[in-house]
């Protein structure tokens, strides 16, 4: 068991491998296809946006989703009652899984969950595809950023 760490992923444009397959499940499991929007994690590619974004935090950053996501797959057998792989549960207990570290009573739990999610949320609601589902074109933010402090360098940015 290498949770990950072999992999020169903080190199990586994508993840590879075994951690793509289960930054995959983990994405679709929060976000999942015929949701509350039809497009869902994979529509989206989320798990390669969410790669990209933990890659640009950190030197090492895609070296501690990696990680984490093996923490992830391997969780159930540590924290039960199924003694069996995250990757190898069926998407409802997937989705019971990840619930259960929401409302975990260990803090560290429910905040790496958290943290997670939000990056997730953040790169679905961003991506275009979304922006158009639920009717934002960016305008409110885009109205903001110009009449604020920082104008000027917004404008040329935008431009």
């Amino acid at each position: 068991v290498t949770m990950g760490l072999s992999e020169p992923s903080s190199r990586q444009a994508s993840p590879q491998g075994r951690t793509a397959e289960l930054l995959r499940l983990i994405t679709d499991t929060m976000v999942p296809t015929g949701g509350p929007f039809e497009q869902g994690a994979s529509a989206v590619r989320l798990d390669e946006a969410v790669w990209r974004y933990f890659g640009q935090l950190h030197p090492l950053g895609t070296v501690g989703l990696s990680f984490l996501v093996h923490t992830i797959d391997f969780a159930p057998l540590l924290f039960g009652p199924l003694r069996r792989r995250f990757s190898d549960l069926s998407a409802a207990q997937r989705e019971l899984h990840l619930d259960g570290w929401e409302n975990s009573r260990l803090a560290l739990r429910r905040q790496v969950i958290r943290g997670l999610k939000l990056a997730v949320m953040l790169h679905f609601y961003d991506s275009p595809q979304i922006c158009a589902a639920i009717g934002y074109d960016g305008s409110y933010l885009r109205d903001k950023l110009l009449a604020g402090p920082n104008a000027a360098s917004h404008r040329a940015r935008l431009a």
